[in-house]
């Protein structure tokens, strides 16, 4: 909105109190003493004033007749051959400093319309830089957000590659202890068979001749400790089939944690 300029009757009652105290009502001084106003204003309202005086000013300044025809005599050769001249070239003053005035009224108004829209510009400007602002402040937020997940992803990818390291770990262990325990059940097989034969040849010694009790005491001695080797061979398979139990378990218990975690995983 553009702003309001000071009134026809401002000036005038400014032109006459300047005129009342024997000043000239210039449009510097009507500024002066109203305090405010535009130059082109005040001169559209003091040429208003001025045309509305011309009577006045003439009672104002009423000279005797002699005097009159005396300083009218003296000047009216010189003048008159100037007059029109003159007349002209005030004529046309006056209408350029109109124009003039009317043109720095239209700049006026189109400044102050300018200046209002310069306003609302720059309430929209720091309407617009506070949401950029915010933008930015929720930007940065957000990026921190992806940062520390990407970190925490990184870190349960780093500790599931520790778990399949472990777990293959823990499979060749389980493999280890399975052929551990095929041999263990080979020995125990073969000792079984030797157990057996052993068993077999003692009979038949002990039916022989007492010149083979010698040879019979020794096949006792050789079932005897066939048997303990059976014995050390079972306890042995035992163990390793104990511990297979056991690592088959702690496979079993690796192989759900890792299934787990990465069903949860994003």
């Amino acid at each position: 909105m553009a702003r309001l300029g000071i009134t026809y009757e401002e000036v005038a009652a400014a032109a006459e109190s300047i005129t009342a105290n024997g000043e000239h009502p210039s449009i510097q001084a009507i500024r002066n003493q109203l305090g405010t106003g535009s130059p082109n204003t005040i001169h559209k309202h003091l040429k208003r004033w001025r045309e509305s005086r011309p009577a006045q000013l003439v009672a104002a300044i009423e000279l005797p007749k002699a005097l009159t025809q005396a300083l009218h005599d003296v000047i009216h050769q010189a003048a008159s051959s100037a007059r029109a001249e003159t007349q002209l070239a005030l004529a046309e003053a006056q209408a350029e400093a109109d124009e003039l005035s009317s043109e720095g009224e239209l700049l006026e108004t189109e400044r102050d319309t300018l200046l209002d829209q310069v306003k609302e510009i720059t309430v929209e400007n720091d309407r617009q830089r506070l949401l950029l602002e915010q933008q930015d402040q929720s930007i940065t937020k957000h990026l921190a957000d992806i940062k520390r997940e990407q970190e925490a992803a990184e870190l349960a990818r780093i500790e599931t590659a520790k778990s399949r390291v472990e777990l293959e770990q823990l499979r060749k262990m389980v493999t280890d202890l399975n052929e551990q325990l095929k041999a263990s059940t080979a020995a125990l097989e073969s000792a079984k068979s030797e157990a057996v034969e052993a068993k077999q040849q003692a009979a038949v010694a002990i039916t022989q001749t007492e010149s083979e009790r010698a040879r019979a005491a020794d096949l006792a001695q050789r079932l005897v400790n066939t048997e303990k080797n059976m014995e050390t061979a079972l306890k042995a398979a035992r163990e390793a089939s104990e511990a297979a139990a056991t690592y088959r378990g702690q496979l079993q218990g690796m192989t759900d944690y890792l299934a787990k975690e990465t069903k949860n995983r994003p």
